[in-house]
């Protein structure tokens, strides 16, 4: 991670499941999108992104949210990496 880059973990909820396969395409395609992971639990999506300022951040944040499918996000910034 370069010293000024935002590192952010981002969990997506997907709904109707029937918008899953599109929304996950849409996903892949994103700029600032490093690793994306299906989940189980609440939410069904975890992905890593890294950009270069939280304006990038926001803009990528609120085109994770017009993908059809994506019912909600929540967003957790990393101030530093442990391990």
């Amino acid at each position: 991670m370069a010293e000024n880059e935002i590192t952010a973990f981002i969990l997506v909820k997907v709904m109707p499941v029937s918008c899953k396969a599109q929304a996950y395409r849409s996903l892949r395609e994103l700029n600032g999108i490093t690793e994306m992971y299906e989940i189980m639990g609440e939410f069904d999506v975890l992905i890593k992104a890294v950009t270069q300022n939280i304006e990038q951040l926001r803009s990528l944040i609120n085109l994770i949210n017009s993908i059809n499918g994506v019912y909600s996000t929540e967003s957790f910034i990393s101030t530093r990496k442990a391990k």
